[in-house]
């Protein structure tokens, strides 16, 4: 059939394929009744081009479909895959050849991905070599793995050989899931998964989900019949399957493998005539295609990867992205419109300010004067806030909310506030300043509002940096105001400058800079509070082949910026391994459960730090710490996920859980999972970090720390990480240093014993600092 004929669609959100041996060397025909039905791709065996070699037993024939589908086809909806008459046997010199030139055909016509089995003759030699001649055309190659440990042990070791470790990005999983389908002749797929536990399950595809899960594949064989003869999968399959869907949803590949085997019938009960194809489709898998979507479609997956957070972050999957420098870099107006969407954090954030003010007001910490308050002058409360890190005002937005949320009951109100707001991006602050004016040129629109409301609460919009406040003439004319006995103290100060470490852009500094400024001119209250309050740095180990070659890749990228090195220059392994990133993790598995490394606490600073000492000085800027993760932390480690979001439930904790990943097989580690929880006020709080994650916000994603060289943790080993904060104040620079040793048991020594470590990373700074 001509290419013309064949209609392109967008690329559905399920991509599913096909492969029927039967047509195996007929791929235009596969392909035109694969799109007929639905299907997105069809997978043909590779071409070997020219003569047999002389000991080669690989199938040639001339392919007469090769001319009948176009480039295009070729480059997006063909899979190849090598059919080997034995996997057993060593291969010869001339069948590895064969096997090479395979390869090189599918670099030719650009197939974007091939699959290869898993046998003891593809080694990590001639994969290493395969993946090199794939990753000049990206193709990618699928490795088929069977769910179950021995098959998991054989992949991981494979891969720990294969580019020392990382695999190559263009290396990944094709996981066969085999099901419990009793009345197969085939003994692995009539036990399926019936010999595994629940959380077995579960565990083996989280691991494998690290290891670069790039397509599942389902054999008609492995689906039942029911009693309209439907394809369906046993209850476990739909578990592992509808698991997989949750985790890797928007980036996975599902394959359906087979001759048909299931003959639906009508809604009558009657069977169709004989040639039919009107339930079974044209290729004869239509009922398969229908069954796999309606499980993608159930309410249990797609309130996870269908919504409008998950549709936001979906281009950020696995991409590394270096960390601000937030005393060095503006963000542009584009970064803030995003941010300002989350409809977490800003929520939580006034009701943190609410009840701040609350406890000030129950307290009768805050002072008594007449205001206008409804159009009326009456006794109120005042309420000085200082916003700093303004931004584009959604801080004063939330906080003037909360003032009004207060004044709308009788029984903490009224309340007269004073908003301060401070921001050292001057673009930032020409936005400020045009919203605060808007009333004056509009009389209608939710600027014109937002300003009017700005303008009667008497905000006050400065252009500097938080530690330097004292230099901004506003502030001194304030100064003097306060020491007259006409102006008022700061009651609250509101900031939001915590990164995805918690403290790794410099809240910590840029705080106590502006409480030390601000407490030096008397401006703070001896009662003033800090929102946040305090905030916890968490780390856990990650096990993820993508992000580790995601990094080494960074190594050949250019830097951004002229102060990041030479531009035009590639910035080479040391530097794109010593340098954490802020990533989207996906295909990656956190193997244990986050555990606190660093905490810095801004609880009531007024009439504090009024001494000539500089809060650089702080020593608690400078930390160290030693966190270790045992076997205990890996039981039910797949609800920890990719390090990104809540923790889950399956269902399977009232399940006695004798295994887990380290506990069979071990498992490899490739850098640590950075995330953080802050303490708002009170019990309001904010997280990032899996076991306490604020679902909805999107503000954050985690810190990536990469370990130069994968490192493996064997069965019944732990983990101990070492993590340092460095802050050198003479060059105005602050930095991470982080290393990963695994441990063994304590034998008859009775003490434990080092088995494996990665270099310290980044000492002194030397790949990644942040400037002050």
């Amino acid at each position: 059939m001509a290419a013309s004929n064949l209609q392109e669609e967008p690329p559905p959100s399920f991509v599913a394929g096909l492969f029927i041996p039967d047509y195996a060397d007929d791929s235009a025909t596969l392909l035109s009744n694969a799109r007929a039905d639905g299907y997105d791709f069809c997978v043909t065996s590779l071409v070997l081009p020219g003569a047999v070699s002389q000991n080669s037993h690989l199938p040639v024939a001339v392919r007469k479909d090769v001319c009948r589908l176009g480039s295009s086809w070729w480059s997006t909806s063909i899979v190849g895959t090598l059919l080997m008459y034995d996997t057993k046997h060593a291969l010869s010199v001339a069948e590895e050849d064969d096997i090479e030139r395979m390869v090189k055909w599918a670099c030719h016509m650009s197939i974007p991905a091939i699959i290869l089995p898993l046998a003891a003759n593809i080694d990590a030699r001639l994969i290493t070599k395969l993946s090199l001649i794939a990753t000049v055309s990206n193709i990618q190659l699928w490795v088929r793995v069977r769910l179950c440990w021995s098959d998991i042990e054989k992949m991981d070791l494979l891969l720990r050989r294969c580019a020392s470790g990382s695999g190559g990005n263009n290396v990944g999983i094709c996981l066969e899931l085999l099901g419990s389908n009793p009345n197969s002749a085939d003994a692995s797929i009539a036990k399926g998964l019936n010999t595994y536990s629940v959380t077995e399950i579960l565990q083996m595809l989280h691991v494998m989900i690290g290891m670069n899960l790039k397509a599942v594949s389902l054999n008609t064989k492995t689906f039942m019949t029911n009693k309209r003869g439907y394809p369906t999968l046993s209850k476990a399959m739909q578990n592992g399957f509808t698991y997989i869907l949750k985790r890797l949803g928007r980036t996975i590949r599902v394959l359906v493998e087979g001759a048909p085997l299931h003959s639906p019938t009508q809604n009558s009960g009657m069977p169709l005539p004989a040639g039919s194809t009107v339930l079974i489709g044209k290729s004869g898998l239509l009922p398969y295609l229908q069954y796999l979507r309606h499980l993608r479609q159930r309410p249990e997956v797609t309130s996870v990867i269908d919504t409008a957070e998950a549709n936001m972050e979906s281009s950020y999957l696995d991409h590394l992205q270096s960390p601000l420098q937030p005393l060095g870099d503006d963000l542009e107006f584009a970064t803030y419109e995003t941010f300002e969407k989350d409809p977490v954090k800003y929520a939580q954030y006034e009701l943190a300010i609410r009840k701040a003010l609350i406890v000030l007001t129950t307290e009768k910490k805050l002072s008594m004067v007449n205001s206008n308050i409804h159009e009326k002058t009456q006794p109120s409360l005042r309420a000085t806030i200082a916003v700093l890190g303004a931004g584009r005002g959604p801080l004063i937005t939330s906080a003037l909310d909360a003032v009004e949320s207060i004044n709308s009951t009788s029984r903490y109100g009224p309340i007269d506030v004073n908003v301060i707001a401070l921001d050292k991006n001057g673009n930032a602050v020409v936005y400020l300043q045009s919203l605060l004016a808007s009333h004056e040129n509009a009389s209608s629109g939710v600027l014109s509002q937002t300003g009017a409301r700005w303008s009667s609460k008497n905000v006050k919009i400065i252009h500097c940096d938080m530690r330097n406040a004292s230099s901004h003439p506003v502030m001194a004319q304030w100064q003097r105001g306060i020491a007259m006995g006409i102006g008022h103290k700061i009651d609250i100060i509101v900031s939001e400058l915590l990164g995805s470490f918690g403290d790794n852009e410099l809240s910590p500094e840029c705080l106590e800079g502006a409480f030390e400024t601000m407490n030096k001119m008397d401006l703070l209250h001896n009662h003033c509070i800090s929102i946040p309050q305090s905030y916890i740095s968490f780390v856990s180990p990650v096990s993820s082949v993508r992000l580790h070659a995601e990094a080494k890749a960074q190594a050949y990228s250019t830097p951004s910026s002229a102060l990041d090195g030479p531009m035009g220059q590639p910035v080479g392994v040391l530097k794109a391994m010593e340098t954490p990133y802020v990533v989207r993790s996906h295909a990656a598995s956190q193997t244990h459960r986050e555990k606190p490394v660093f905490q810095f606490e801004h609880a009531n600073f007024g009439g504090q730090n009024k001494t000539s000492i500089s809060y650089l000085k702080n020593p608690q800027f400078n930390k160290r710490n030693i966190i270790g993760f045992t076997l205990a932390d890996t039981i039910h480690s797949y609800e920890y996920g990719s390090g990104y979001g809540r923790m889950t439930d399956n269902g399977s904790r009232n399940i006695p859980s004798t295994s887990s990943a380290l506990t069979r097989i071990g498992t490899t580690i490739h850098g640590l999972i950075g995330t953080f929880e802050a303490k708002l006020f009170g019990d309001v709080m904010i997280s990032i970090a899996p076991a306490s994650f604020s679902v909805g916000m999107f503000s954050w994603f985690p810190l990536y720390f990469p370990i130069k060289e994968p490192l493996f943790v064997p069965p019944g080993a732990s983990i101990v990480v070492l993590m340092w904060r460095r802050l050198d104040s003479e060059s105005g620079r602050v930095w991470y240093e982080w290393g990963v040793d695994v441990v063994s048991p304590k034998g008859e020594s009775m003490s434990d014993t080092v088995i494996a470590c990665s270099p310290v990373h980044n000492p002194g700074g030397r790949s990644h600092h942040v400037r002050l």
